[in-house]
């Protein structure tokens, strides 16, 4: 699977291995029960972000392995997205730090 990141100016693909968005459920309802704890979205708290909010918090993190060039937390950020948002093609992250700015599309 396939998610397009775009950065500002730049369009990076990330290839996810279908194992990845399959395998990791564990991984991922982790990261659920994380989330379920609050997160924090730029200058907000939000109590118990919806998957859209998970996704763009996630998008921040993907953000953050791909400039710091770590595929392997890459492949668990692009496979979180994928895994919780079916049909996902490409996610616009917002480079100003405000998360509720990232956008998807299908």
């Amino acid at each position: 699977m396939k998610l397009e990141v775009i950065l500002g100016e730049q369009v990076i693909p990330v290839e996810v291995r279908d194992e990845v968005v399959q395998g990791a459920g564990d991984v991922f309802s982790q990261m659920d029960a994380d989330m379920n704890q609050g997160i924090q979205a730029g200058r907000y708290w939000i109590d118990m972000p919806d998957t859209l909010q998970r996704c763009q918090y996630v998008a921040n993190r993907l953000a953050t392995a791909l400039e710091n060039e770590d595929p392997p937390m890459q492949q668990m950020m692009a496979g979180y997205i994928l895994s919780r948002m079916p049909g996902v093609k490409r996610v616009a992250i917002d480079m100003q730090g405000e998360m509720q700015l990232t956008e998807f599309d299908y």
